[in-house]
């Protein structure tokens, strides 16, 4: 029988590597009993955080059966999944499935650009059908995918295949959630932008059932009290504990100027597995390429981030000190910490 997929948090954990580009299978384990210490609901592994698109096809299941092996039942694993291929996404899907996740994040096709119909028809339909025994999760992130899936191919696929159970809506766009919860009463709508968080589970016209947040990964505790007080309408007290994270929703990925006056962005995970670094939660610093470092003007505005939240709200970093028994204010202050995750 298949596990109910919970409301409430769900971190889109990152995938540590050690410094060769392998797995760092024990800082994994670590970072997943630090979740499941602070009461999250759910762990996402090998999502867009957990940097799915570059980690080599026979190596792509592994961080879920890590997640799997210490998870052990106390929180929901959804594996992600998806590919920018059905036959990718076949074979990641029957490996999560023998593993034992309880549930699979389907990312849109990315790079292909198909039109929602084709999305539908040659993707999430088969996807769906093949593995209808766990829940299936469809993940809408136009930034990412260049694709624009339709709320009435969503309808459709949802009356057809039962197992698709919710939605990850990181399109930005509240509005777009609002026609889903009228259209969709049924459906769990969790959302996939931290910036949005509070408004998602506080808006009565959405009504989100939770998060798959980044995020998360630093402070999950946090969010997990947040959404337990609005719940209770404690929409006030929920605001506050959203206003100490909103700083490090906006560090997920960092818009700069670099020295030629032109615009660019670092975008997730490698501002947050920088931030990650500096607090002492991974011991090493390594995104796969083409994804790399930091470049100055964006480190900076990390390290403001970070100094200011631990100078205005040190209780909030207290969880990481105790469970890595690191001392954040000092990490915050090394120079030589930053320049390892800073190109030169």
């Amino acid at each position: 029988m298949a596990k109910e997929m919970p409301d409430g948090v769900y971190t889109a954990i990152i995938t540590p590597f050690l410094p060769d580009g392998e797995i760092d299978e024990e800082t994994l384990v670590k970072l997943t009993e630090f979740q499941i210490s602070q009461g999250v609901a759910g762990i996402v592994p090998v999502g867009t955080t957990g940097e799915s698109a570059t980690i080599p096809p026979h190596k792509h299941n592994r961080p879920t059966e890590i997640v799997i092996e210490t998870v052990k039942g106390r929180a929901f694993v959804l594996a992600g999944t998806g590919g920018n291929s059905l036959e990718e996404a076949m074979e990641f899907t029957r490996l999560a499935y023998e593993s034992g996740a309880d549930g699979y994040l389907w990312v849109e096709p990315y790079y292909n650009a198909p039109s929602s119909m084709e999305i539908n028809e040659e993707y999430f339909k088969p996807l769906a059908k093949k593995f209808p025994e766990r829940p299936g999760i469809i993940y809408n992130v136009p930034s990412r995918s260049g694709c624009k899936y339709l709320i009435s191919h969503l309808i459709e696929l949802a009356t057809i295949c039962p197992s698709v159970i919710a939605v990850k809506d990181a399109t930005g766009d509240p509005g777009r959630m609002s026609k889903i919860r009228e259209k969709m009463p049924q459906i769990k709508i969790f959302c996939g932008d931290d910036s949005l968080n509070y408004q998602v589970i506080a808006r009565p016209d959405i009504r989100g059932n939770g998060f798959i947040t980044v995020v998360g990964n630093a402070f999950p505790g946090t969010l997990v009290r947040m959404q337990k007080t609005v719940r209770e309408n404690g929409l006030a007290h929920g605001k506050i504990l959203y206003q100490l994270l909103e700083p490090f929703s906006r560090v997920v990925t960092i818009s700069y100027s670099n020295n030629f006056n032109e615009k660019d962005r670092s975008k997730n995970p490698v501002p947050f597995k920088a931030l990650l670094y500096i607090l002492g939660m991974i011991p090493h610093f390594y995104c796969k390429p083409p994804l790399g470092k930091l470049e100055k003007p964006a480190a900076s505005i990390l390290r403001r981030t970070l100094t200011g939240a631990h100078q205005e709200n040190p209780d909030l970093f207290e969880p990481i000190e105790a469970f890595f028994e690191v001392k954040v204010g000092s990490r915050i202050d090394d120079d030589s910490l930053w320049n390892e995750v800073t190109y030169p």
